[in-house]
């Protein structure tokens, strides 16, 4: 089922679909390990411009809550964005 997260590009290379639900479930999850195991206080999202907006959301919302479960009251996620 992983295979149907990634999408093509026309360049040819492999993005993942950051509009499917359970993509944006995984990845999450995938954060949230990081956060209690390494004690991470926060993300810095490259290239968050290339993501969906539903995504960015739902990953900021997610893991926030998720590191205030542990403490984390003030948890920090910054995206990156670049205008061409």
């Amino acid at each position: 089922q992983a295979f149907y997260a990634w999408g093509d590009s026309a360049d040819g290379s492999k993005h993942f679909n950051t509009m499917d639900a359970a993509f944006q479930e995984i990845y999450a999850n995938m954060l949230k390990f990081w956060i209690a195991f390494a004690d991470v206080d926060g993300f810095r999202v490259q290239a968050s411009g290339t993501v969906s907006a539903d995504f960015a959301v739902y990953l900021s919302t997610q893991t926030r809550h998720y590191a205030a479960t542990l403490g984390k009251e003030h948890f920090l996620v910054v995206g990156e964005l670049f205008q061409a």
